[in-house]
């Protein structure tokens, strides 16, 4: 969700080809990021434990690991 958040994010300023829109929407995503993830994060550490943290080992945090 966040990938394709900050993806959209970026062609929107592309596409509206505005400056400010692509530098405001970046730093939106960016406060949005840092703000919400670390969250999400200790909620479902809390909820799922040691199985959560074996889950990220294999996986990206934005853009999934192959």
């Amino acid at each position: 969700m966040y990938a394709h958040f900050r993806v959209f994010v970026i062609a929107q300023g592309f596409v509206l080809a505005n400056a400010l829109v692509l530098v405001f929407g970046v730093v939106a995503w960016g406060l949005l990021y840092f703000h919400r993830v670390p969250k999400e994060e200790a909620m479902l550490v809390a909820e799922f434990g040691d199985e959560y943290r074996e889950y990220v080992k294999t996986t990206g945090r934005v853009i999934p690991k192959l």
